[in-house]
């Protein structure tokens, strides 16, 4: 698999998760990664409350796979655009399908960022 990055990041995303697709608009190229992200922790949080477990475990190998396989921008995205405004409520729906050292590094960012921002 080649290294994930924003010029690739929506292809790749389109791959494994077609349902982002009708979730955002077609001029991608435009708006950065960090849009998109917030787009997909959208998608994420709404299949939570369909509890639509086969989607949601589709978009957790996403994540992990942009985590381990981005370059530094999509993996900062990863944290930044994805779980820093994500509730907890969802952090914790999203992580049983992510390995404990990826929830590891996630709470500990959370908690470096709410030291940061109180």
């Amino acid at each position: 698999m080649s290294k994930i990055a924003e010029e690739n990041f929506i292809q790749e995303l389109l791959k494994e998760i077609p349902e982002f697709e009708s979730v955002h608009e077609k001029e991608y190229h435009k708006i950065g990664i960090n849009l998109v992200f917030g787009d997909l922790k959208r998608l994420a949080e709404k299949t939570i409350q369909q509890n639509d477990q086969k989607l949601l475990k589709r978009i957790a190998k996403f994540i992990l796979r942009c985590n381990n396989e981005g370059d530094k921008d999509v993996q900062d995205a990863v944290f930044v655009s994805f779980f820093e405004t994500m509730n907890e409520e969802s952090i914790k729906a999203i992580s049983k399908y992510l390995p404990e050292r990826l929830n590891e590094e996630i709470q500990e960012f959370l908690r470096k960022f709410d030291e940061v921002t109180s």
